[in-house]
């Protein structure tokens, strides 16, 4: 009788072990995935929040009308890097460098026209 056995119980084990480890594995490159993707996307937000500081600072500044002005702003997450020229009678060139502490990058440049109070041109770079 113990000779007749088929040998059900083992085959069918490994096969479940194949099927829970692939589910598991499946999982846990789902999770990698989500969680780079929210990472990328506090990047995003971060420099987004940093660019409409630093156009909010520099629009203040244009309206004092000074000349040449570098300036440094750091926040709690980022650092923003600025130049105002002037570019023209009413115009003045632009130049915003974003960077956040985990090494993401925004680049602006813009053109801004004080008569009308607005951006004639504007250059994104990421």
């Amino acid at each position: 009788m113990l000779n007749r056995e088929s040998g059900f119980i083992f085959p069918f084990s490994l096969f479940l072990l194949l099927l829970f480890t692939t589910i598991t594995i499946y999982s846990i490159m789902k999770y990698e995935t989500e969680k780079r993707f929210f990472s990328v996307t506090k990047s995003s937000y971060e420099l987004e929040l940093s660019l409409h500081f630093a156009y909010e600072t520099i629009n203040k500044e244009i309206q004092l009308e000074q000349e040449v002005k570098n300036k440094i702003i750091r926040l709690n997450n980022s650092t923003i890097t600025y130049s105002i020229k002037n570019h023209s009678v009413d115009e003045w060139e632009v130049m915003i460098e974003c960077i956040t502490d985990n090494g993401a990058t925004l680049k602006n440049q813009y053109i801004y026209h004080a008569g009308t109070k607005s951006i004639s041109k504007w250059i994104m770079e990421y």
